[in-house]
């Protein structure tokens, strides 16, 4: 244990959460078990890791780590636990998040993807207008995350029909800037539903500071699994880029790869799909 203890009493158990650090650059909200308040716990799993860095097989974070701080909520009969992530931009930016838990066998949580579902333990609609700032895998070209570095990372920017910021009095939104060449910025998980849709488009909401493009693969960042190509005009404001996408059905991972002439391709606030007509 780090710090940051939360204690929920769970079927009959007090079930103790914090932030723990562990190998392979994790930092994770964790939790022990005790049938008294007082103790003793024993350690029973890790509920998430930031930027997957423990789970499964995964031995590298895939998003920026540090410190989280957190707790449990039950919302209908189904347990989330709540954290922080951080954003990437300076050690105290930070975003809340909440994951969907699966209880085991023997009334403990399996560890949970660190995934862009928030409070839905389903897949989201595919075909639906989402901000870019939901992203949870953001890496650099070699795959790494790191503060300070050509990894992608989530800012606060001006933005129109954004919210009002009472510090600035100026409309702000949260984005994903940064993006570098060979970058990679991911999201889990959508549903394209069982019907076949041979028109449909992708449509970025993008301040360009250079002409490049993004493509756009499922499943894993590779190429082999290209599904759209959007061609990005570096004319530095905020427009909309369309391009056609190849039909999808089931649930799948979405991944944009950054390709651009200059240092920094730019920002991204949204990304639309469409089935089209």
């Amino acid at each position: 244990m780090v710090n940051a203890p939360s204690i929920r009493k769970i079927d009959g158990k007090f079930c103790l959460t914090y932030y723990a650090m562990g190998p392979h650059h994790a930092n994770a909200m964790c939790y022990a078990l005790a049938d008294s308040p007082f103790g003793p716990f024993s350690y029973s799993g890790t509920l998430i890791s930031l930027g997957n860095a423990l789970y499964k097989e995964q031995t590298e974070p895939t998003d920026y780590v540090g410190n989280t701080h957190g707790g449990m909520v039950n919302v209908a009969g189904v347990w989330y636990t709540i954290y922080h992530r951080q954003t990437g931009n300076r050690s105290c930016g930070r975003q809340i998040c909440a994951t969907a838990l699966k209880r085991t066998g023997n009334g403990g949580f399996e560890h949970a993807e660190y995934t862009s579902l928030g409070f839905n333990e389903q897949q989201l609609p595919a075909f639906y207008c989402w901000p870019a700032y939901m992203a949870c895998y953001l890496t650099d070209a070699k795959g790494k995350t790191k503060k300070n570095s050509k990894s992608p990372y989530i800012a606060l920017k001006e933005f129109e029909g954004g919210e009002l910021d009472i510090h600035s009095n100026k409309e702000m939104l949260q984005v994903v800037t940064n993006l570098t060449p060979e970058s990679v910025v991911g999201f889990k998980y959508f549903d394209f539903g069982e019907e076949t849709n041979a028109n449909a488009t992708i449509t970025l909401t993008v301040l360009a500071k250079c002409k490049g493009t993004v493509e756009i693969c499922v499943d894993t960042p590779n190429p082999d699994n290209r599904v759209a190509m959007v061609e990005i005009d570096g004319n530095n404001h905020w427009e909309e880029y369309s391009a056609s996408m190849k039909h999808l059905t089931g649930c799948h991972a979405i991944y944009f790869i950054i390709h651009c002439d200059g240092k920094c391709l730019g920002d991204i606030a949204f990304f639309e799909m469409n089935k089209g007509e």
